[in-house]
């Protein structure tokens, strides 16, 4: 073995040791070829004119865990305006040589400025979830922006993130956006009625071909299904693995992800409760209040209605007094309006008399 491929295998080794978590698959694939044949090429090929340069050079700043490239990578893709390369066309060389610089910025876990991880994660909110993720008490404006854009599995791991910090605003953030409802049966007997979830549910994958002369590429999703290799990056109620696909050039493969589903709402109650110090079971009791009432004629119906609102309002209200206590919620963030939509199911046998309809009832956390 000459020195050079001691030299590489020696540096893959390295690599083997500092990156387990994500899986080293396509990591050192090309030691011995003569296009890696130096890390001390690396920043020249990043600064290079050609796309196919540029991603050698952070394939090899990543494998050589080169951590002081990591400025000149975030440069090089603000120049090439990651807005743009999120545009591009899928498996061109600009796709593979912004997906190699992100490979190698989250492989190189060094904090990205503000405003560049702002810029990536607009493009790419999948690597800039996990970079924010590496470093969240710098991040955390960013990951309240993610967060206020519901779905998917980013959203699910900066509210996780943002609830173990116990982030000053977050807990208002939550009482101000769950939705808040009285769910009232209205039969013979006087029936409880039961309850329900709701979520979403998002599967497949495209099909990639990293170029025959590009280096291996390493692709991320982010994941609730834990699987050998995948990084835990936010635990949670639901906790968010990263999950690295190694892609080697010049094969074609399709990325078959498997169906996920995520219930936002029961998140969020699962949120409050951490942040108050409470149950899962008595929040989830207060947003979804759930009112059975036999029927006796609409004087009776209204006087119910009314009284299970209070009671509904006075459950909000000693929530609210659990998150000041417990240091999450201050006096300035109130007084908070909020509304409880009131949802009826009329099982009676005799409807002769109509229900009325409920608007959604306004009050004020104080």
């Amino acid at each position: 073995m000459n020195w050079l491929m001691e030299r590489n295998l020696q540096t893959c080794l390295s690599v083997l040791v500092l990156l387990p978590a994500f899986g080293t698959s396509g990591l050192c694939q090309s030691a011995g070829s003569r296009d890696a044949h130096d890390c001390e090429r690396a920043a020249d090929r990043l600064r290079a004119h050609s796309l196919r340069e540029k991603t050698w050079g952070a394939h090899w700043a990543m494998v050589c865990q080169l951590t002081g490239l990591a400025g000149d990578i975030e440069a090089e893709l603000a120049q090439a305006q990651p807005e743009s390369l999120a545009k591009s066309t899928w498996n061109s060389e600009s796709f593979w040589m912004a997906h190699s610089m992100l490979d190698a910025l989250i492989q190189l876990r060094r904090p990205v400025p503000t405003a560049q991880l702002e810029s990536i994660a607009e493009a790419f909110p999948i690597e800039g979830t996990i970079l924010m993720l590496q470093y969240p008490a710098e991040n955390r404006r960013l990951m309240e922006g993610v967060h206020a854009r519901p779905g998917g599995a980013e959203w699910v791991a900066v509210s996780n993130a943002l609830t173990r910090m116990r982030t000053p605003g977050f807990a208002a953030t939550l009482l101000a956006e769950i939705p808040i409802s009285q769910s009232v049966l209205v039969s013979d007997n006087g029936d409880a009625p039961g309850r329900g979830m709701a979520g979403s549910l998002a599967s497949g994958g495209p099909t990639l071909r990293v170029p025959p002369d590009f280096p291996p590429v390493g692709i991320y999703r982010l994941t609730a299904q834990h699987s050998a290799d995948d990084q835990l990056v936010s635990d949670g109620p639901l906790p968010i693995y990263s999950h690295r696909t190694a892609l080697d050039p010049g094969g074609e493969q399709t990325l078959n992800y498997p169906p996920e589903g995520y219930c936002s709402r029961c998140l969020e109650i699962e949120y409050l409760a951490e942040l108050a110090n409470t149950s899962r079971m008595e929040v989830d009791r207060v947003v979804d209040w759930q009112t059975a009432l036999r029927w006796t004629n609409l004087l009776q119906f209204n006087a119910e209605l009314s009284r299970a609102l209070r009671d509904q309002e006075s459950a909000l209200k000693r929530l609210w007094g659990s998150l000041v206590s417990a240091g999450v919620l201050d006096n300035s963030e109130l007084p908070m309006v909020l509304h409880i939509y009131v949802s009826i199911q009329d099982r009676r046998t005799d409807r002769s008399v109509s229900l009325p309809k409920c608007p959604p009832v306004e009050f004020q956390l104080r």
